[in-house]
């Protein structure tokens, strides 16, 4: 994994493209980009695409200060799975955390580095020597993660300092507009300053029994991306992404990776897996981490998983695991207990 992002990054300058009332279409020709990558998240994308096709908007829109733009409609979900997990932490300082574990399932081309100096809450982005970073992708993390900060308590939380390592590119105005303040140039590091207290503050909405299973995901995705994605990994991220609202069939997933049913049977078996295989899978996974929420009743379980009835659930997971989902639950149950005694 070297220098590549993930290729949600490529919505939130999709979004201001046409916030802006522009086509994509010619600024994805101009910067070389294939839109049908944006088929599959789990895609990553080369630092140096994303810095092309963010130069070619900032240009084709003729924004000297696209990445701030940008930045100033960053929402969770352009995050993924990570804004989710960040989004359902309990305080400020946990989301941080989170953001500071998972941050590679976005990119591994800048390192944030979180401290405290002086009483004040330092959040540092060193990109690799090699990159050269444009300032748009620098002024849209220093926005973006800014925004998304205030956003978690609901509340005024004021800036104290923002810093980046270039020089003033011009006209001041749109920095104070995006930030609140004046940043300062020609810094040694690119960071943004709060005060520590905002470490405490209480993150609006979040829900422990989602964050959970967010967290869940985000693991096995941070797993999967060190490990180097198979095939198979992007069929099993298709079909999580396709839940609850359905459960892909094999032609739909067939669809979905322009290829006939027999050649992703073909791709699946040299990887030593099957369809049925993958789906079954799938719904193991995500029965477990249901029924770890008491709130869910196994009928409930069985309609979120797309089953005909709760008996053809509960017939499934047996198999699975040689329990029935109520067993397996007490079982939780159990070591819970044990660890509280």
């Amino acid at each position: 994994m070297t220098n590549s992002l993930s290729i949600t990054l490529v919505y939130p300058v999709i979004k201001t493209i046409v916030q802006k009332g522009y086509n994509t279409e010619p600024i994805f020709q101009a910067a070389g980009f294939d839109p049908r990558r944006l088929q599959h998240a789990d895609n990553r994308i080369e630092t140096e695409q994303l810095k092309q096709l963010i130069e070619a908007a900032a240009q084709h829109t003729g924004d000297d200060y696209f990445g701030l733009s940008q930045g100033m409609l960053m929402e969770f979900a352009d995050l993924g799975i990570l804004g989710y997990v960040i989004s359902h932490s309990k305080t400020v300082g946990d989301a941080l955390q989170a953001y500071l574990r998972y941050y590679q399932i976005l990119m591994d081309c800048v390192h944030t580095i979180i401290t405290i100096e002086e009483e004040q809450l330092v959040i540092r982005f060193i990109e690799e020597e090699a990159l050269h970073l444009s300032r748009h992708c620098m002024d849209e993390m220093a926005v973006g993660l800014s925004r998304i900060i205030k956003a978690l308590a609901m509340q005024p939380l004021p800036l104290r300092q923002v810093s980046f390592t270039y020089e003033q590119p011009g006209s001041i105005g749109p920095y104070i507009e995006a930030f609140g303040l004046a940043p300062q140039f020609a810094q040694r590091y690119t960071e943004l300053r709060f005060d520590k207290d905002i470490l405490n503050c209480e993150v609006m909405y979040a829900d422990h029994y989602m964050l959970q299973a967010f967290e869940e995901m985000a693991q096995a995705a941070m797993k999967r991306l060190l490990q180097g994605k198979q095939f198979s990994d992007r069929v099993i991220e298709w079909m999580h992404q396709c839940m609850p609202n359905s459960f892909p069939t094999l032609k739909q997933t067939a669809e979905a990776f322009y290829m006939s049913e027999r050649r992703l049977q073909q791709k699946l078996a040299e990887e030593q897996t099957t369809f049925i295989q993958l789906a079954n899978q799938v719904k193991k996974e995500l029965a477990i981490s249901l029924l770890k929420q008491d709130e869910c009743s196994i009928s409930q379980i069985a309609y979120l998983l797309h089953f005909a009835e709760p008996s053809s659930f509960q017939n499934a997971f047996k198999r699975w695991t040689g329990k029935t989902p109520g067993q397996y639950r007490l079982t939780l149950q159990s070591s819970v207990y044990d660890l509280a005694e």
